[in-house]
């Protein structure tokens, strides 16, 4: 089974890449989980009200109105709250620390984090995409029209087909957005266009990749070759094995598959508590995955031992049978009548005799009469 980005995404996500591995873990016997992502912020330098705007978005999710705080600490406050009113939409809930006001975004499932270009360090303490994720890209006046096959015009690797040059950017904006929407199935982007602008969306939450024929003069989309709009802060995932031994991660492009190479572990993270700290999140997180590994080494010991158990059960019990029928057998012996066996045995020993003597006076007889004969 192979790892590999769905339609519409970069790469996978931690929680993605996590459910793919575990798909095959009774075959490599590693399990993976997905941790938490987190993004931090600094505090924002700017205090006013922010208006709620297309770019303003959380994983492709718009934010709403941010109020105005009075410093740095209540911005914060106003940031994580107006993010949090969306959470169940985007999966990311936000804190702000009660000291400083920065800012903490947390996916609980170890889904991506992306910030659209609305956040900055001034409004929010982040700094989002210069074009959005989830809800589109810059804006251009598109003019001309496309041809099909056009080399670089593609979505997520998927080749757009041919645009119809509008006469207005309205009507351009109209015509691309019809092309993107026919291929919406294979590159997981759809589009929808307003007063001239083309917005890109793409629903499960994954990257947008334009090829460079998309360009301002045609869909007032600009991207490089291969580009992914936005930026996005991905997650961890921890890898244990059953058996204790080494994980190996291989494979001729494992980034692909959203793993990189120099994985951050060289012991197993179930060895010791010793230099875990209980001060931080993430070292009661560390500690308990210590302890859960400690829980499935004496699991799997104790499944071990069981069967040895079973095992030496059933040899005892095999014994026991054996001791029961050779005890049976000595009693049987000890409790014979010797008296009543020795006079059955003189018995029988007469009337062996006596037929071994009427056999020879019959061989006798048998004699005689030849002799007449003779």
């Amino acid at each position: 089974s192979s790892i590999g980005a769905n339609p519409g995404q970069a790469s996978n996500s931690a929680v993605q890449i996590a459910a793919a591995i575990n798909l095959v873990s009774a075959q490599s016997g590693v399990n993976a989980t997905a941790n938490a992502t987190t993004l931090t912020g600094t505090a924002a330098t700017g205090f006013g009200a922010v208006a709620s705007v297309p770019t303003l978005t959380v994983n492709g999710i718009q934010v709403g109105n941010i109020s105005n705080g009075i410093d740095a600490v209540g911005q914060g406050a106003n940031v994580a709250a107006a993010i949090n009113l969306v959470s169940s939409q985007s999966g990311v809930t936000a804190s702000a620390n009660a000291n400083t006001g920065i800012v903490t975004l947390t996916a609980a499932d170890g889904s991506d984090i992306a910030l659209g270009a609305g956040f900055t360090v001034g409004n929010s303490g982040f700094t989002g995409s210069a074009a959005t994720v989830a809800t589109g890209v810059s804006v251009g006046t598109p003019t001309i029209g496309v041809a099909a096959g056009t080399s670089g015009f593609t979505i997520n690797g998927v080749q757009v087909g041919a645009v119809t040059a509008g006469g207005t950017a309205a009507i351009q904006a109209t015509n691309v957005a019809a092309a993107i929407n026919l291929v919406s199935s294979q590159s997981g982007v759809t589009a929808s266009a307003a007063t001239g602008v083309v917005v890109l969306t793409n629903s499960s939450n994954g990257g947008i990749s334009m090829g460079s024929g998309f360009t301002v003069a045609n869909s007032g989309l600009l991207a490089a070759t291969n580009n992914v709009i936005g930026t996005a802060t991905t997650g961890t995932i921890s890898l244990s094995s059953s058996s204790g031994g080494t994980i190996t991660v291989s494979g001729a492009a494992p980034a692909t598959s959203g793993l990189t190479a120099g994985l951050q572990t060289t012991t197993s993270s179930t060895s010791t508590l010793n230099n875990v700290s209980l001060n931080t999140a993430v070292g009661a997180q560390a500690a308990l995955a210590v302890i859960d590994g400690a829980l499935n080494t004496v699991n799997t010991s104790a499944a071990a031992l069981g069967a040895y158990q079973n095992r030496f059960s059933q040899t005892v019990s095999a014994l026991n049978s054996e001791n029961v029928n050779n005890t049976a057998s000595r009693s049987r012996i000890v409790d014979a009548d010797f008296a009543a066996e020795t006079a059955s045995l003189s018995r029988a020993q007469v009337l062996q005799q006596a037929g071994t003597a009427m056999l020879a006076q019959a061989n006798q007889s048998a004699q005689g009469v030849l002799s007449l004969l003779r």
